[in-house]
């Protein structure tokens, strides 16, 4: 499914993930594809959200939630109208909650002129405690010339093909404390702003082949932190929202 708007074009997937975002000829985010990597034939490009969990599940929610979570591979109820798609819904006569943990789910995706921004909604719908680390995980296409990331003015990661140079970057997660404005530069192309609220406290970076794509990854709360006593917990009754904006200005 595509949502359009002005020159940008969004490719959504009925789990809410985004495979592409195309501003006029280049691609911001995506597209998702096959890629080689050493002796491996891999799936990369897909921006999705990682829900309930971000990264590795502890040994007590193994057993029901994969790495980063259900819900990129799941089929949620969807409808679009122009520049919004909605995927699932908190409301229980519409939509089953996910499996084991009882999270009612809502994914909404918005593409305005040259701003997308993407929301997750859960809602405890059981009777007990439930962990909660929400991370939005985009890829953003690399230019032969260059991509820059940094934080509060200060450069923390460049990956420069042209040059063979790159910073911060690996297929070893780097982890950063958020101190303040996010910002990422595609040569060539513009910088875009994120937009995020304060209970982004994180931003992994990753990439096994960074002169390609460079994953930017807003992780809400301390990456490990799922299950933890000193993680994100929703009482029962009690919903959440995680909001990631991504504005595009072009040189």
């Amino acid at each position: 499914m595509w949502i359009r708007s002005g020159n940008n074009a969004v490719q959504v997937t009925p789990s809410g993930s985004v495979n592409a975002w195309q501003n006029e000829e280049h691609f911001i985010l995506g597209p998702a594809r096959y890629e080689r990597v050493g002796e491996r034939v891999v799936f990369r490009g897909e921006c999705h959200w990682c829900a309930p969990n971000y990264g590795p599940p502890p040994p007590a929610y193994a057993k029901d939630q994969p790495k980063h979570g259900k819900l990129r591979s799941l089929v949620l109820p969807s409808w679009i109208s122009g520049d919004t798609a909605v995927f699932g819904t908190l409301d229980l006569s519409r939509n089953a909650p996910m499996p084991a943990l009882d999270l009612p789910t809502e994914v909404r995706v918005t593409v305005k002129d040259d701003c997308l921004t993407t929301t997750l909604s859960m809602w405890n719908s059981g009777n007990q405690l439930t962990p909660i680390l929400p991370a939005f995980h985009p890829y953003f296409q690399v230019p032969s010339k260059g991509f820059w990331m940094n934080m509060n003015g200060r450069d923390i990661a460049r990956a420069i093909p042209c040059r063979g140079e790159i910073l911060n970057i690996s297929a070893n997660a780097h982890t950063f404390k958020r101190t303040g404005e996010l910002v990422v530069e595609l040569a060539g192309i513009g910088r875009i702003q994120f937009d995020l609220p304060d209970s982004c406290t994180h931003i992994v970076l990753w990439s096994d082949q960074p002169a390609k794509y460079v994953c930017v990854e807003p992780v809400f709360g301390s990456p490990g932190s799922f299950g933890a006593q000193n993680g994100t917990w929703l009482k029962p009754a009690e919903s959440g929202s995680w909001e990631v904006r991504m504005t595009l200005k072009r040189f």
